[in-house]
């Protein structure tokens, strides 16, 4: 990989900036608190929707799941994200986190009509 900045979890704080394409490794105690994103961002350390209500939600993906593959496009600015909900007979917005619904009342908000609906994304 060129041109790729690793990020050291021992450096992981806080204060630490989020860049997209840089690589933040993992921790090497063998569990869960070995998760790099919550060291960062107060959110948590499981799933793939991380909220902090009413300030921002995290999309956490591992691309190791070849059946549901997420992708972020550098060059057009898209994440293509699958969500929460793969099982089957179960409702997309019938998650215990509710990431979908998340995800579906901000895409939204983000593509009405009304500026007063699109302001509210921002305080969501």
């Amino acid at each position: 990989m060129e041109n790729v900045n690793i990020v050291p979890f021992t450096n992981l704080s806080k204060s630490c900036d989020l860049i997209v394409d840089q690589i933040y490794e993992e921790g090497k105690a063998g569990n869960i608190t070995d998760e790099p994103i919550h060291q960062i961002l107060p959110v948590g350390n499981s799933g793939g929707f991380r909220v902090k209500k009413n300030k921002y939600v995290v999309l956490y993906t591992t691309n190791e799941d070849l059946d549901w593959p997420d992708e972020i496009n550098c060059q057009n600015g898209t994440f293509t994200y699958f969500g929460d909900q793969k099982q089957p007979g179960k409702q997309l917005h019938d998650t215990n986190n509710k990431g979908n619904l998340i995800l579906k009342e901000s895409f939204d908000l983000v593509h009405s009509r009304s500026l007063e609906d699109r302001k509210k994304f921002v305080r969501f």
